[in-house]
């Protein structure tokens, strides 16, 4: 039988087979094919347009090129999915791999074994000679046995030699994205060989990966709103939705009982005629009003500064879905987070604290702060309102993601507004002596000297009054009220 499209030759094949459309792009296609409730196979796709896109993949098929790429990864020990076939149709091609079953991605982990994971394959990959241009989390799932496996290596390439700048690039785009010690990198560099193990080097890469972790980390917020590696995507009666990997949610159900808390005023968070949040489980809802015509949909906004934040190591809510509705109003859901608001943790919590506890929670909270400000990430509304702390570890969260953006280079005046924002919002008898602390940890990040930007910060403070949520509703104080 002659065939016009190569997924139907494909089909002719693995006729007791069911597709899964995985990914999908302008010219690539990835599918799952199951056989019952077991994924089988992953067939990868190219079916390209125009004369000359269709010309380059008859003469070298880009498939090909990852078939051939697969099996020598796999003879040099490197865990990758086994090649089962490659087609060719015309100008079409496709790659059809054994599926890694069961498996689970790395999003399932901790950010630290996850960092763990992507520096050991980056090691690997140098110590056999090869140089990878496409690193991230995507791209690597785990085993049942927890062994890591490599899934895209079409951006994978041999080399002859591996030279400096081979490690510099491969490296950093792991820095870009995780915070990894500089005992734990010069660890991983020694691994690779002992021409890799200067302090210079390890500098170098921390450069680049600053340099290019704002260009990197936009690269993956994109990948989150289109079907693929990190999200897929849900069509219902009247809304679009892409939901985060590794949550298997009925979004159906959960909108359902979103709208009947409001409806009935229960379990309900916040409610605003532009917002309205509440819990359903262990997730938050929060639905937004259609925007202006000019604007994008809140809840896009949302999900992208989220991602910002998630991708850099900032303590966000885990992101679970986005969906955006027909009339233009959307909805976002994250993982609910149980801690409480700093400005009520000062108020409350905080006071029964001995000294050696408050000075770590506030040391702590600057360097969150000053973390984020180097990466050159701003916080339009970073009152404490908008932040959880967790005392125990302590980790703070930052909430209200619509506003968030990572620049090529941050002001001082946008990093002082942000300071005063937080001075201006928690209880006035926070001591002077506390908010220095705050300062100096914060300092340390950023290179400021902490003095100058405790006079700068109090400059612009002194005029505002004091306004914060306390357990009873929320309080304002000024300046002359005593602190303690």
């Amino acid at each position: 039988m002659k065939y016009t499209h190569i997924r139907d030759l494909i089909s002719s094949r693995y006729i007791e087979h069911e597709w899964c459309l995985i990914q999908e792009r302008s010219i690539r296609r990835v599918y799952r094919l199951d056989r019952g409730t077991t994924p089988e196979y992953f067939v990868k796709i190219y079916d390209p347009e125009g004369p000359v896109a269709k010309l380059r993949n008859l003469l070298r098929p880009r498939t090909l090129h990852e078939a051939d790429m697969l099996r020598h990864l796999k003879g040099c020990g490197l865990n990758v999915p086994e090649v089962v076939d490659h087609i060719r149709l015309a100008a079409s091609s496709a790659l059809i791999t054994k599926a890694v079953h069961p498996c689970r991605g790395l999003h399932d982990l901790e950010r630290q074994k996850q960092a763990s994971v992507m520096l050991d394959m980056t090691v690997e990959l140098l110590k056999n000679g090869f140089f990878f241009s496409d690193m991230h989390l995507g791209n690597i799932v785990l085993d049942d046995s927890d062994r890591p496996y490599l899934l895209d290596v079409y951006e994978v390439n041999p080399c002859r030699v591996i030279r400096p700048r081979h490690v510099i690039a491969l490296f950093s785009q792991v820095l870009a994205v995780y915070d990894i010690g500089d005992d734990e990198l010069e660890d991983a560099l020694k691994r690779i060989g002992s021409l890799y193990e200067s302090k210079g080097l390890a500098q170098e890469i921390r450069a680049k990966a600053l340099h290019s972790r704002r260009r990197y980390v936009k690269k993956l917020v994109e990948r989150c709103l289109k079907p693929g590696i990190f999200t897929h995507e849900i069509k219902g009666e009247n809304y679009r939705a892409y939901v985060f990997m590794g949550d298997a949610l009925d979004l159906e159900s959960l909108l359902g009982r979103h709208v009947r808390n409001i409806a009935e005023r229960r379990n309900v968070l916040k409610y605003q005629e532009k917002t309205q949040l509440s819990e359903v489980d262990s997730y938050c809802v929060k639905t937004y009003k259609r925007p202006g015509p000019l604007c994008s949909e809140y809840a896009l906004r949302s999900w992208k500064g989220l991602l910002t934040l998630y991708f850099n190591g900032i303590g966000v809510a885990d992101p679970a879905a986005v969906g955006v509705y027909e009339d233009r109003s959307s909805v976002l859901v994250t993982k609910m987070l149980y801690h409480p608001d700093l400005d009520v943790f000062f108020c409350t919590e905080f006071k029964d604290l001995c000294f050696r506890d408050k000075m770590g929670v506030v040391s702590a909270f600057g360097e969150m702060i000053g973390s984020m400000h180097a990466l050159n990430i701003y916080h339009a509304d970073l009152k404490a309102c908008n932040i959880k702390v967790d005392p125990a570890v302590p980790r703070f969260y930052l909430l209200d993601t619509d506003r968030i953006e990572q620049r090529r280079f941050l002001q001082y005046a946008k990093r002082l507004k942000n300071l005063v924002q937080i001075n201006t919002s928690i209880p006035v008898y926070i001591s002077l002596g506390m908010r220095m602390r705050f300062l100096r940890a914060y300092a340390g990040c950023t290179g400021d000297d902490p003095v100058t930007l405790f006079q700068d910060v109090w400059r612009c403070s002194e005029k505002r009054d004091i306004l914060y949520c306390t357990p009873e509703g929320d309080h304002v104080d000024s300046w002359r009220c005593p602190r303690a």
